[in-house]
């Protein structure tokens, strides 16, 4: 961690530093804003289409099936079976939502969890000690808590273990829960660290694991659009 003093040069680079984040957040939202009205157009014009098959208790879910069904019949060599069909149907509301967590600017000063082991500890240690943290917060109805240290078990997990060989040895301790959700967390905050999962407002496990892949990799580079080539308050603190 690198550590400066606050003053002159330093004090100006910062507040360099976050107009630059705010700028790139802002513009990143209004360019989200505009996606979301010109879905919001389409999903009106596909609701009145289909306003028949929600008569007769139809959801959204069920007519967008049926189109893949039609589909599927038209050209069953393009689309493969049915069931692979059904499973590319993608629920935006889990990316929408992280997206515009990442988007968030307030509050301007947040303060993060603190790494719960001392940075000179062995790996087994440092595993352990996260472990017996995450049993200790699942007791506890505690969102930020929880993501934070799910980040610093990603973190440990990708950056901090030895060996490929070493990591395998530690992922095969944990359930797929926690896995899937320490991995996600990370790398889609991995650019912007802690201090903007604490400025989360709907990020949550359940939404973490339910998004798809193509989801998941494009949070990630969501995040390096908004953040890339700014110093921000990562693993990179200005003290």
């Amino acid at each position: 961690m690198t550590i400066r003093i606050l003053t002159g040069k330093v004090t100006e680079d910062r507040l360099i530093t976050q107009d630059a984040i705010y700028k790139a957040q802002q513009q990143q939202k209004q360019r989200h804003n505009k996606n979301l009205s010109v879905e919001g157009k389409a999903k009106a014009a596909r609701s009145l289409k289909g306003s028949l098959l929600h008569s007769r208790g139809f959801g959204e879910q069920s007519l967008q099936i049926k189109n893949i069904r039609r589909r599927h019949f038209e050209n069953p060599s393009k689309f493969g079976t049915f069931e692979t069909l059904q499973s590319t149907v993608i629920t935006m509301e889990p990316y929408q939502s992280i997206l515009e967590d990442l988007l968030q600017i307030t509050p301007v000063e947040v303060t993060p969890f603190s790494l719960p082991y001392e940075p000179n500890m062995k790996p087994e240690r440092k595993f352990e000690i996260l472990c017996e943290a995450l049993n200790w917060i699942k007791h506890f109805n505690n969102r930020l808590l929880l993501l934070v240290h799910l980040f610093y078990l990603g973190q440990f997990l990708e950056k901090e273990t030895e060996s490929s060989v070493q990591r395998s040895y530690f992922v095969r301790q944990l359930t797929a829960h926690y896995r899937t959700s320490a991995t996600r967390i990370f790398y889609i905050f991995e650019i912007p660290g802690t201090r903007q999962i604490m400025r989360t407002q709907k990020t949550n496990v359940t939404l973490l694991r339910e998004l798809n892949t193509q989801e998941y990799q494009g949070l990630v580079l969501q995040a390096s659009e908004i953040f890339n080539g700014v110093e921000n308050s990562g693993g990179n603190d200005i003290i």
